[in-house]
């Protein structure tokens, strides 16, 4: 089963089992009935119905699937095979896939990179620093969340469109300090594109367009009518496709409204309840779980409860969006991280991830357990501060060391000698991690996202406790992103 966003286009139910996110381990399928809806076609749509007569019309010819991204080309390319369609000779690729593919040589040649969504976020919000005062426009916004995501998503829209800072128009806009201050970003964050030899995404779409050049003979370019793209994406699929850029139908807008004749709606107390009755009705229909498909309209909330529920009763399922990173050891090893040093140093946060078994302890401590070193560290009192730590344990460490016996024990008994040894040994335990979590942080009072970057990686590197594939993936990830 799938759960993704309602697709751009086309946005039917299709199969699922080409799906790269992993899933909870498959389980047995109940078995499909005579009567039960999967085992009639698949009802066809325009796009399908659509490619599959180019399909046969050019058997042999190399024909280009364009899709807003690969996962949904290959959805729709399974599809049409599902529904009996030729596949022969068809690829998926995106806009952005095409111009790496022309660009790419020219562009590491010139020694410059590709700059990344992470990387380009870090830019932005350091041109916000350096150009945004309190008493500006956009001052007393500046620390708000999702602040420069949104100057970023309309840097991407105006680059995408071929503006540059120089080309706001003062007239569009009610207050004239607005467009001063985003072309003082821009400008900024151009400098800082310029200085570090980057490239992004709508300089490599502008690259491509200059260096395409279409052959005679090349493949057929199958353009879905409903994907929207930007005056750079139309100009770069223009002259790399040249005269073979074929138009492909999808459903009109009043289709849906045919459709819906068809839908059954149903109630349910909460979001979560939603997903339970969307379960219920797939496992009483009998269809095969790969050939079910969930679409929702908020990702925020429904992604993360079918993964809470898929997980809890073993239903195999797929995520369009991937899963989220928080579910993971790892991530939340992060999260622990950044969270503990941005609360003034507060133990309980570490300790926490600890006893939950989200944390590990250093290697070559195998005798001391997460559990027992949290243990001493909420018994030390340690609090905040970064200069604590360590001197809470030592006290710590000093009262078991000479902790008098009561008048009835034995002070050298072999049993008070066992319990003392395993109370000092969890002490250490959690002060060698501590001792490196410590000079992992950034010293400093202005936290620079570089040192505090190299400081999550590498905690989550030595600490995060990797039990599965989900883990070591995420693990995977958070080093790529930490490192841009």
């Amino acid at each position: 089963m799938a759960v993704q966003p309602l697709l751009p286009f086309d946005a039917e139910p299709v199969p699922a089992s080409s799906l790269e996110t992993p899933g909870p381990p498959t389980q047995a399928r109940p078995p499909l009935r005579e009567d039960s809806p999967a085992s009639a076609p698949f009802p066809a749509s325009t796009l399908i119905e659509a490619l599959a007569r180019i399909a046969a019309d050019h058997p042999l010819d190399e024909k280009v699937l364009l899709a807003p991204s690969l996962l949904i080309g290959h959805q729709i390319v399974e599809r049409l095979a599902r529904s009996g369609g030729l596949v022969l000779n068809l690829r998926v690729e995106t806009l952005r896939t095409l111009a790496h593919a022309v660009a790419g040589a020219a562009i590491a040649r010139e020694g410059a990179r590709l700059l990344s969504r992470a990387q380009a976020l870090a830019l932005i919000e350091e041109s916000c620093s350096k150009n945004l005062r309190p008493g500006s426009y956009f001052g007393a916004l500046a620390d708000r969340p999702g602040f420069h995501r949104a100057i970023q998503h309309a840097f991407d829209e105006l680059r995408a469109a071929g503006l540059t800072a120089g080309v706001l128009p003062e007239g569009a806009f009610a207050d004239p300090r607005k467009p001063r201050e985003l072309r003082a970003i821009l400008e900024s964050y151009e400098a800082a594109l310029r200085k570090g030899k980057w490239v992004d995404r709508a300089e490599v779409l502008r690259r491509a367009t200059e260096l395409a050049s279409p052959a005679a003979n090349g493949p057929l370019f199958l353009l879905p009518e409903a994907l929207d793209l930007s005056l750079v994406e139309r100009a770069f699929l223009e002259r790399v496709s040249g005269t073979r850029l074929l138009p492909v139908s999808t459903d009109a807008p009043g289709t849906w409204t045919e459709r819906a004749r068809e839908a059954r709606v149903f109630r349910a107390a909460g979001e979560e309840n939603e997903i339970r009755a969307v379960f219920r009705r797939i496992l009483a229909s009998g269809i095969p779980f790969d050939q079910a498909e969930v679409l929702h309209t908020d990702a925020a909330t429904y992604p993360a409860l079918a993964f809470e529920l898929a997980a809890e009763h073993g239903v195999p399922c797929t995520f369009a969006g991937g899963i989220a990173a928080a579910f993971t050891r790892p991530a939340r090893a992060a999260l622990a991280y950044l969270r503990w040093i941005g609360n003034g140093f507060q133990a309980e946060i570490l300790r926490e991830a600890l006893a939950s078994g989200v944390l590990t302890l250093p290697k070559g401590m195998s005798r001391v357990g997460p559990l027992a070193a949290a243990r001493e560290m909420r018994r030390a009192g340690i609090g905040w501060g970064r200069e604590r730590h360590l001197a809470a344990l030592e006290r710590r460490a000093a009262e078991i060391s000479f902790r008098k016996a009561r008048p009835e024990e034995d002070e050298d008994s072999e049993a008070r000698k066992a319990w003392r040894e395993r109370r000092l040994a969890a002490l250490a335990g959690a002060r060698t991690f501590l001792s490196r979590a410590l000079s992992l942080a950034p010293a400093d009072d202005q936290i620079d996202l570089g040192s505090l970057s190299r400081g999550a990686r590498d905690f989550v590197r030595e600490f995060a406790r990797v039990t599965g594939d989900l883990d070591a993936a995420s693990s995977a990830a958070l080093e790529k992103l930490f490192r841009e």
